[in-house]
């Protein structure tokens, strides 16, 4: 007799299974606690979010934060699906390279870069360094000429949005540059020959399901590109 539960999970004969596998056998294994995934439905995810974007808006890619998860399997598994990734520090930076990501796939993401991390990603010639400050900035390029390169920048600015969860799209966060500060630092970002703009990024916060959050916080991000 079997009772079906939901898609991935269901009970046989007494026993829980998750995506065809015994969880009973798996905690006489393994032990408890224990974390199990399901590749089928992390499979599933990335292709509907990459399909639903490339038909809305074409030739763009999708980038899998590692803060989310960085398990090397899983992100194995996201390359695969043709994922970019984004990381938040150099020990993400490595784990993304070891799971089998091009340095040109890779964005670098996060107010708390040190020294050390920037000069790695320029190393290693990542895709991009969104970069959240013009102390930063000037760093990048410094880091890139003397390392005879060019990295790709972009400038992460606070939109003045707000979301009802954690909170980064403010003025008076460490979460990028004020609006009114933007162009001055993309002109100045211009006149470094070591750096080449990608574009505007901007994050106004976690766990922020409002969809009107989002669109504000767009049009910011568009207004701004236009000038």
């Amino acid at each position: 007799m079997c009772a079906s539960i939901s898609k991935h999970l269901e009970v046989e004969n007494g026993r829980l299974y998750f995506d065809g596998v015994d969880l009973l056998q798996v905690a006489e294994d393994y032990k408890t606690p224990v974390f199990i995934f399901s590749e089928s439905k992390i499979r599933e995810n990335a292709r509907l979010i990459s399909d639903v974007f490339k038909q809305e808006y074409g030739d763009c890619y999708i980038h899998y934060a590692l803060k989310a998860n960085s398990i090397l399997s899983i992100l194995r598994i996201l390359k695969s699906e043709q994922l970019r990734c984004e990381v938040s520090s150099g020990g993400e930076l490595y784990k993304a390279l070891k799971a089998g990501f091009k340095p040109e796939d890779i964005v670098f993401n996060g107010p708390g870069k040190t020294l050390e991390e920037l000069k790695y990603a320029v190393e290693v010639g990542i895709d991009c360094i969104n970069v959240d400050s013009l102390y930063e900035l000037d760093l990048l390029a410094n880091l890139a000429e003397k390392l005879k390169t060019r990295i790709g920048v972009s400038i992460r600015i606070t939109p003045e949005v707000s979301a009802p969860s954690i909170k980064t799209g403010l003025s008076k966060t460490k979460f990028g540059v004020e609006i009114n500060q933007v162009v001055k630092m993309i002109r100045h970002a211009l006149e470094k020959r070591n750096l080449n703009i990608k574009g505007i990024h901007t994050h106004i916060g976690s766990q922020v399901t409002d969809i009107a959050s989002w669109s504000q916080a767009s049009m910011v991000v568009v207004r701004l590109a236009d000038q």
